[in-house]
């Protein structure tokens, strides 16, 4: 089954497609690296959905630090609000 266009799914899609992984803990305890951007796609799901700017997804993706992105991020957050502006509402 194919995701809509504009989802939590694409938007992890996105993420996942250019290299974004996320370390943190599992439901056990266990300390763990590289694994998918769930929290960051939630997070910029929720904020595209609200009508955010790219500047805006940018400050999420660095955690309220936008000097500290890198030249790729932009592109991802231009990417993410293409796809939302180009689904139905």
């Amino acid at each position: 089954m194919q995701s809509p266009p504009f989802s939590y799914e694409s938007i992890l899609q996105i993420l996942l497609d250019a290299g974004v992984t996320q370390d943190g803990t599992d439901a056990s305890g266990k300390p763990y690296e590289k694994g998918p951007p769930t929290l960051l796609a939630t997070m910029l799901s929720m904020a595209a959905s609200a009508q955010a700017s790219a500047e805006d997804l940018v400050g999420i993706m660095t955690w309220g630090q936008p000097d500290l992105a890198t030249p790729g991020m932009l592109d991802l957050a231009e990417r993410i609000i293409a796809l939302r502006d180009m689904s139905p509402a």
